[in-house]
C-alpha cells in the first residue's frame, strides 16, 4: 500500500481493518493510529520504532501476522498500547522486550514462539491480563514462573508436560488452558489439584489420567466432572470434547480450501475491485493485496463491517 492518501481514507473506516501490506511508513502508521477499531497487519515484515510508537496510540486490538522480530525499543513503545496485542510469527522474545511487554494493559498473544527464556517467563508472569503462549521448547523453570501468573493463562504447542511442570502449574490461581499432544499419569495427578477452571485439549490420555482429572474440583473444558456418573461417563465426555475440537478444525480447513477455490484474489485493489467487494464481500479476497488506489480506499470506507 504505497498511497498515503489511501491509508488516510481507510483509517476512517468504522470496524476492524486487516491489511496485507509488507511495509508501513511512519506517516501511514500515524494515520492508521487514528482508526477506530482493530488493526491487523497480515504481511508486515518490519516495524520501525516510530511506527510502533504511533500504533501504540490506536484504540483497538493490534495483530501482526508475519512480523518475526522487532526491537526492544519498539516493544517498550508497544507496551503503552491498551488492548489485545497478537504476534503470530514472532519466534523469539528478548528478556528486555518481555520485561517491557509485561506492563502492557490488555491480552498478550504469542502464537509463534519456539522457546522462552527463564528471565522472559519471569517478566511475563507479572503481566496482569490474559496471556497466550505457544511453546514447543521450554524449561521446567519457565513453568515455575508462569505458575505465578495471576490472570487467564493459555499454553499451547506443548508435546508433553513434564511432571515437574505440571506440579508447578497446579499453583496457578485462575483459568488455565493447556493444549498438548499427550499427558502422563503423574502430570494428570498434579493438574487434578489445580484450583480454578481448567481448559484441557489432549489427544493421548490414559484411563488412569482420566481418573485423576475426574477428581479436579472445577470445570474442565467447560464440563464438570461431578456431573458424570462414573469413569466411563467422564471418558465419553472427554472424547466428545476432543472430537468437537477436531471437527471444528476440520470445518475450518474445509472452509479455507473452499475460499481458495471459490474466491478471486487480487494483488492491487483498484476502483473496480473495491466496487465488486462492496457489492459482494464474499466474492473477492484482499488478503494478498500489496497496493490500493486512493479511489478504491474511498469506496471501501463505505463498507459496514470488517475489512
Amino acid at each position: 500500500m504505497k498511497e498515503s492518501v489511501a491509508v488516510v481514507s481507510l483509517s476512517r473506516h468504522k470496524g476492524n481493518l486487516s491489511l496485507g501490506v509488507t511495509s508501513l511508513s511512519d506517516t501511514d502508521a500515524e494515520s492508521l493510529s487514528r482508526h477506530k477499531g482493530g488493526l491487523h497487519f497480515e504481511g508486515l515484515l518490519e516495524l520501525t520504532d516510530v511506527a510502533a510508537e504511533a500504533l501504540s496510540k490506536s484504540v483497538g486490538g493490534l495483530g501482526f501476522g508475519d512480523l518475526e522480530e522487532f526491537t526492544d525499543a519498539a516493544a517498550e513503545l508497544m507496551s503503552e498500547h491498551k488492548g489485545t496485542l497478537k504476534f503470530s510469527q514472532l519466534s523469539s522474545l528478548s528478556n528486555t522486550a518481555a520485561e517491557s511487554l509485561s506492563k502492557h494493559k490488555g491480552t498478550l498473544k504469542f502464537n509463534g514462539l519456539t522457546s522462552l527464556s527463564d528471565a522472559a517467563a519471569e517478566s511475563l508472569s507479572k503481566h496482569e491480563e490474559a496471556l497466550s503462549l505457544c511453546l514447543s521448547e521450554y524449561s521446567d523453570t519457565v513453568f515455575d514462573y508462569l505458575s505465578r501468573y495471576q490472570g487467564c493463562l493459555m499454553l499451547s504447542g506443548i508435546e508433553s508436560l513434564s511432571d515437574a511442570a505440571a506440579k508447578s502449574l497446579l499453583r496457578h490461581k485462575g483459568t488455565l488452558y493447556l493444549q498438548m499432544d499427550e499427558l502422563s499419569d503423574a502430570a494428570a495427578e498434579g493438574l487434578s489439584k489445580h484450583e480454578g477452571e481448567l481448559g484441557l485439549e489432549v489427544y493421548e490420555i490414559s484411563d488412569a489420567s482420566l481418573e485423576w482429572m475426574s477428581k479436579h474440583e472445577g470445570k474442565i473444558s467447560g464440563y464438570d466432572p461431578s456431573d458424570c456418573q462414573d469413569l466411563d461417563d467422564w471418558r465419553a465426555t472427554c472424547v466428545d470434547a476432543v472430537e468437537w475440537v477436531k471437527s471444528m478444525r476440520e470445518d475450518e480447513e474445509d472452509y479455507e480450501d473452499y475460499e481458495e477455490d471459490e474466491e478471486e484474489f487480487t494483488e492491487t485493489i483498484d476502483e473496480d475491485a473495491a466496487k465488486a467487494f462492496i457489492k459482494n464481500p464474499d466474492a473477492i479476497d484482499f488478503r494478498k493485496a500489496a497496493s490500493i488506489t486512493s479511489e478504491a480506499a474511498v469506496i471501501l470506507t463505505k463498507h459496514e463491517g470488517d475489512l
